[in-house]
C-alpha cells in the first residue's frame, strides 16, 4: 500500500474489540462517546479505517442500518467522517439507513439524508430534477466545511439562495433583475435567513462576479451556484447569454478555494440563444485543467435540465 493511501476493512466480530475500542478515544461524528463495547450480533458488521497503518476510526451496522460511524480525535475535522460513509455505502449490502444522528445531524443532512417517519434517516433515490441533483451534489461536495462561503450567481426566485443559506455559512445572491433580487429577499426572511451580515442580495450582472464578490468579501469562495435561463414567471426575452455566462463562470472559478465546488444548471429546446449557451458552456468545463478541476455531467432525458459539478482539486 502506497504512503497516504486509505484502507478501509471489513472486521469480523472478534476484533472489534481490538482494533476499534483499543484506543478508548473514539468518538462519533456528532461527539458521542465510543461505547465500551460493540457486541457480537448476527446480521452485524464492522469496518476500520486506516492510514498507513494508523487506525482513522471505524462504522457499524446491523439489519441494514448504521448504527455506529466513529473517527479518533486526531482525525476529525479532516473529512474522514465522509469518506469513511461513502466507503461503506459503496459495500454490496450497504446500510440502507442511518439511526437517529443526534448531533451529527448536520453531517447526514448535508450528504442527503433526511429524517423519515420510522425516526431513521435515509436519502431519497437518485432523482432526474437537475436543479436539485445540483444541490445535493453541492451539499455532498461541501459536507466538510461546516460554515462555507458561498455565492449564487443567478438567484432568481431565491431557491438555491435559501438551500446554500441552510449550508451554514455566508452567502452573496445577486440577479440582473430587480424582480429576482425582491422576491430572494423575501423568500430568505421568510425561510429565517434575514441577517444582512450574513445573506447578501444585490442587483448585479453575473459577468462582474469577479469585482462584485470581491468588494463584497466573498473572494475566495467555498461554492458557487449558477442556474442559467430565464427568470420563471418573468420576461424571456431577457435571459442569460453565451458571452457573459462564460466570462462569470471564468471568475467564479478563479475565485473558488482548493477544495471548493460549483454547479450550473443549463437548459436547452435545442436551437437558439439557449442551446447556444449551452454548449459554449459545455465547451468552456469540459476544457478545463483536469490537473485543478474534476468535471461530472448529471444527463437525464432528452430536453431536460443539464446539471454539472465542477470541484477545484486541493492544492
Amino acid at each position: 500500500m502506497r504512503k497516504g493511501q486509505r484502507r478501509m476493512q471489513l472486521l469480523v466480530p472478534d476484533r472489534e474489540q481490538s482494533a476499534l475500542l483499543a484506543a478508548g478515544e473514539a468518538r462519533a461524528v456528532g461527539g458521542e462517546a465510543c461505547p465500551e463495547a460493540w457486541a457480537s450480533a448476527p446480521g452485524r458488521a464492522v469496518w476500520a479505517l486506516e492510514k498507513d497503518g494508523a487506525l482513522i476510526g471505524g462504522a457499524r451496522a446491523e439489519a441494514g442500518v448504521l448504527t455506529g460511524l466513529y473517527i479518533l480525535p486526531p482525525w476529525q475535522g479532516k473529512g474522514y467522517g465522509r469518506y469513511l460513509l461513502r466507503a461503506v455505502l459503496r459495500q454490496p449490502g450497504h446500510p440502507a439507513a442511518v439511526a437517529a444522528p443526534g448531533d451529527a445531524a448536520g453531517f447526514f443532512r448535508r450528504l442527503g439524508f433526511a429524517p423519515q417517519p420510522d425516526g431513521l434517516w435515509r436519502r431519497p433515490a437518485p432523482v432526474s430534477d437537475g436543479v436539485v441533483w445540483a444541490q445535493r451534489a453541492l451539499a455532498e461536495a461541501l459536507a466538510d466545511k461546516p460554515a462555507p462561503v458561498c455565492i449564487d450567481a443567478t438567484c432568481g426566485n431565491g431557491h438555491d439562495t435559501v438551500f446554500l443559506a441552510g449550508l451554514g455559512g455566508r452567502v452573496l445572491a445577486l440577479d440582473i433583475q430587480p424582480a429576482a433580487v425582491q422576491a430572494t429577499r423575501a423568500r430568505l426572511t421568510a425561510a429565517g435567513y434575514a441577517d444582512p451580515a450574513r445573506y447578501r442580495v444585490v442587483q448585479a450582472d453575473h459577468a462582474g462576479l469577479a469585482r462584485l464578490a470581491d468588494r463584497e468579501g466573498f473572494a475566495p469562495a467555498d461554492g458557487v451556484m449558477f442556474n442559467f435561463g430565464w427568470l420563471p414567471g418573468a420576461d424571456h426575452g431577457v435571459q442569460s447569454r453565451a458571452h457573459s455566462s462564460r466570462t462569470a463562470l471564468a471568475a467564479a472559478l478563479e475565485l473558488l478555494a482548493p477544495g471548493g465546488a460549483l454547479t450550473a444548471v443549463l437548459y436547452s429546446p435545442g436551437y437558439g440563444p439557449q442551446e447556444e449557451e449551452k454548449q459554449a458552456v459545455l465547451a468552456q468545463l469540459t476544457g478545463l485543467d483536469r490537473a485543478r478541476f474534476s468535471v461530472t455531467a448529471h444527463p437525464g432525458h432528452p430536453g431536460a435540465p443539464l446539471p454539472v459539478l465542477v470541484r477545484r482539486l486541493p492544492v
